[in-house]
């Protein structure tokens, strides 16, 4: 079970079997938004998406080869 609590910067997330009496919550904290300047680039929400896949130096598409 989940609930975002009123402000908005805390997630908690309570997991339980059968009852929820025998259950433990989770505290999930939102970084504050100057955060995300610091945290690698590729988890920032606020960056422009880009559909391009990194290109790896040296991999080339195979030749078409003849089929036998």
């Amino acid at each position: 079970m989940m609930t975002l609590t009123p402000d908005g910067t805390t997630l908690v997330v309570r997991g339980y079997l059968g009852i929820s009496l025998l259950g433990q919550n989770q505290y999930w904290t939102r970084l504050p938004e100057s955060a995300y300047n610091e945290i690698d680039p590729r988890f920032n929400p606020n960056r422009p998406a880009t559909n391009a896949a990194p290109k790896t130096p040296g991999a080339t598409k195979p030749e078409n080869s003849a089929r036998r």
